[in-house]
């Protein structure tokens, strides 16, 4: 029955994107909500290493559960995580309870360098659904020359003590993967790193070993794109990013928050969602107009192959992201 609803919702959040409709009588199917935008890298494609001031704090739990309070009705999944390292936050498994207590698919996207034993083990019991980690790079050399601050070994066996804790625990919670961004759009998974690789993780509960494509940060990133093809953003439809001081963003390519649509501090995720700003911001995209307009001007997720009118990647990324 849940699949059939959430079939039914993204049915629905692909009819509104098609037709650009400026207001929408349904609420955000997806959250990003950061628990801090603090990190302790400085990887070589993420604005952290970017030399832009940038305010960093961490997000107050009651701020937290009033967000999730109000969201609990109407989203389906929250990515726990944003700018910067989810684990750095000394409350996250308290967190990504507070969520599935509520029946939210929770996600949690880190860099694994600092999940010691007693973090992995609270959050496996935290019954988080979704783990990813970043981990870009199948040798030490490649790995510590594009995550740099971590040690390739060390980030790896976390990773290893984090499937033996969950196999011993006969947990299926969560679903992992390890995503490893390709910068040199060469990478295989029948080259032999690729496969020692793999051995190294051999028996353990890994569910994915993904190899993906990188994207620009709205700009932030050099990287070449078709200046020509335009596909409007999907996240205007479907989501928003709350940020953890409680500023509201539209999608997690938004870096610094540069489009402002609201405060949770100050006003609810309803208000927001159909808010001025937010139906500002569909119609230009239903327009295709935004010479000026950062960060959404320079944002290579705009120009992606499309599949009757929807971008192919965050069809794929949408739909493979949910798991149940």
């Amino acid at each position: 029955m849940k699949k059939i609803e959430t079939a039914i919702r993204l049915a629905r959040a692909g009819l509104n994107y098609i037709f650009k409709r400026e207001v929408v009588a349904y609420l955000p199917f997806r959250l990003w909500i950061e628990p801090t935008s603090a990190c302790n890298l400085r990887c070589v494609m993420c604005p952290q290493s970017m030399n832009i001031p940038k305010e960093h704090g961490y997000m107050k739990m009651d701020l937290y559960k009033k967000i999730i309070d109000e969201a609990k009705s109407f989203v389906h999944d929250i990515n726990i995580h944003h700018t910067g390292e989810a684990t750095l936050h000394p409350r996250l498994p308290e967190m990504i309870a507070y969520a599935e207590s509520e029946k939210i698919y929770t996600k949690l996207h880190t860099n694994g360098t600092l999940l010691n034993l007693a973090l992995s083990e609270k959050i496996i019991d935290s019954s988080l659904s979704l783990l990813s980690f970043s981990f870009d790079g199948f040798d030490a050399e490649t790995y510590e020359g594009i995550r740099i601050g971590a040690q390739f070994e060390s980030t790896l066996q976390n990773i290893i003590d984090f499937l033996k804790i969950k196999k011993e625990k006969h947990s299926k919670k969560p679903f992992v993967i390890i995503e490893v961004i390709d910068l040199s759009n060469n990478l295989s998974k029948k080259t032999d790193k690729y496969l020692r690789f793999k051995e190294k993780l051999a028996g353990l509960p890994l569910n994915e070993l993904r190899l993906k494509q990188p994207h620009n940060w709205a700009g932030k990133y050099t990287m070449k794109f078709n200046q020509e093809q335009f596909a409007a953003c999907t996240f205007l439809w479907y989501a928003m990013v709350i940020n953890w001081s409680g500023e509201v963003t539209p999608c997690p390519q938004d870096y610094y928050c540069e489009i402002f649509l609201g405060d949770v501090q100050e006003q609810s995720l309803r208000e927001i969602w159909n808010g001025l700003p937010m139906r500002k911001l569909r119609a230009k995209m239903r327009t295709g107009d935004l010479k000026r307009f950062k960060p959404c001007e320079t944002c290579d997720m705009l120009r992606r192959k499309t599949v009757l009118g929807i971008p192919f990647t965050n069809v794929k990324q949408f739909l493979t992201g949910i798991h149940d």
